[in-house]
C-alpha cells in the first residue's frame, strides 16, 4: 500500500512540474517574440550605423540584407 501511495505522489509531482502543452507553447511563443524584438533592435542599430556611412549604395544593400534576415 505504501508503494502505491508513493508512486501516486511521484506521479502527481511529475504532473505538477512538467509544463502542459499549452504552457510550453506559450513559453516558446514568448521566447520567439523576445528573439524577434532583439533582431529588430539590432536592425535599428545597424541601420543607424549604416546611415552614418557615406557610401549610400553599400548602405542600401546592407539594409536590404538586414531586412531580409529580420523578416
Amino acid at each position: 500500500m505504501k508503494e502505491i501511495k508513493a508512486s501516486e505522489e511521484d506521479l502527481a509531482l511529475k504532473e505538477m512540474t512538467i509544463p502542459t502543452a499549452k504552457e510550453a507553447q506559450e513559453q516558446a511563443r514568448a521566447r520567439t517574440l523576445e528573439k524577434e524584438e532583439k533582431l529588430c533592435e539590432i536592425s535599428r542599430v545597424l541601420a543607424v550605423l549604416a546611415s552614418a556611412s557615406s557610401v549610400s549604395r553599400d548602405r542600401e544593400e546592407f539594409l536590404r540584407l538586414v531586412n531580409l534576415e529580420v523578416i
